[in-house]
Formats: C-alpha cells, sequence, structure tokens
C-alpha cells in the first residue's frame, strides 16, 4: 500500500511539473511570438516636405537650377534594417522617391537663400547630384547617414564634392515616426553642410 501511495504520489508530481513547465513554455511561445509579430513588421519611413533650415543667404538674387538626382543605390525602397541581439527583426523602407525628394528640399532652401528657380538655360547656379547611399539602422539606438555626391556649377566653374548627412537619437518605441524623424534630421544635417558651400560658391563668381 505505501509503495501504491509512492507511485501516485510521483504520478501525481509529475504531472503537476509537466503541467507548469507545458504552461510556462506556452506562455513564452505566447509572449514571443507576439514580440516577434511587431518586431517583423516593416518600419516605414514617409516622405514629407522639408522646411529649410540653413541661414546662407545670396547678397542678391541669382537663377538657379537643380537637376534630377540620380540614384546608385541596389534596392530605392529599403532604407536600413532593426536588430535584436544581433539578428535583423525587420526591414526599414519607403515607397517614396528619396532622390526626388532631396532635390526638392536642396530647391527649398535655395529659394530660402534668395535664390529664383528658372531653366537650366537662364540659370547661373546649376545644382546636380547622385545619391549614393541612404542608410538606417536600429539596435538600442537609430542611426541614419545620407552620402551623395554634388555637382555645383557657377558659369564655366564645376566643382564636385561628396556631402554626408548623418543622425543617432534613441530608439523608444522603433516607430516609423521615429525612423522618419531621424531620416529628416539626417538630410538637414546635409543641407547644413552643403547649402553654405553652393552660397559661397555663387558668390565667388559675381
Amino acid at each position: 500500500m505505501f509503495a501504491r501511495y509512492t507511485l501516485a504520489g510521483i504520478r501525481t508530481n509529475l504531472i503537476f511539473n509537466f503541467s507548469k513547465a507545458s504552461m510556462r513554455t506556452l506562455f513564452l511561445c505566447t509572449v514571443f511570438a507576439m514580440a516577434s509579430g511587431c518586431a517583423l513588421a516593416p518600419k516605414v519611413v514617409h516622405l514629407e516636405p522639408l522646411k529649410p533650415v540653413t541661414k546662407s543667404k545670396f547678397s542678391q538674387p541669382i537663377c538657379f537650377s537643380v537637376q534630377e538626382f540620380k540614384d546608385e543605390r541596389k534596392e530605392p525602397q529599403i532604407l536600413g534594417h532593426t536588430y535584436n541581439l544581433g539578428l535583423k527583426t525587420s526591414d526599414v523602407k519607403t515607397f517614396g522617391n528619396v532622390p526626388q525628394w532631396i532635390r526638392t528640399a536642396y530647391i527649398e532652401e535655395l529659394k530660402n537663400s534668395g535664390g529664383k528657380e528658372c531653366d537650366s538655360a537662364a540659370s547661373q547656379l546649376i545644382i546636380s547630384g547622385t545619391v549614393k547611399e541612404v542608410k538606417q539602422e536600429e539596435s538600442w539606438n537609430i542611426n541614419t547617414s545620407v552620402k551623395i555626391d554634388l555637382q555645383i556649377s557657377v558659369g564655366k566653374n564645376v566643382v564636385a564634392e561628396p556631402y554626408e548627412g548623418g543622425s543617432s537619437q534613441i530608439s523608444h518605441a522603433a516607430s516609423d515616426g521615429e525612423f522618419t524623424d531621424s531620416l529628416y534630421k539626417a538630410i538637414q544635417n546635409l543641407m547644413g553642410k552643403s547649402i553654405p558651400v553652393i552660397v559661397s560658391k555663387a558668390e565667388e563668381e559675381k
């Protein structure tokens, strides 16, 4: 009889422990599935018009033209990725036209500097460029970099230089809005570096 009760007790403990382990496993799997579902959703960056940020001014009005920007990126819609413990968990993408968006940012900046947008034939200042890289990576921070080759033509003088804008900020929720904000800051940083040079080159030729 003692042996019977002992075996029954062992059986009960096994069932109880197995049930606890199963419930724990089910709970962890549920949490992981929910977390994975959020992490695997792509982050979408929205390309809205940017307000001018630079303060450089032409001494007098100048006609300018910003040509269509070329795009050398292999995957134009993919901006980067998010990571968790070193593993890629989702893509960062946009459905907008990044080169056109950057071109528009230059147009607005140069208008704000006192320039007038004109046809190429009538322009004293012509800007053209190539988008080399737009990269967003997220783990603890969202790190964004934008690299372009910029060509500045003033009269017969042509200057070609690479420029890079960057931004880094803490990732609170890895939301679409945070990635969008980080890219905006990187573009504004790019404008802050290149617009003063453009204005200065134009002023030298007057």
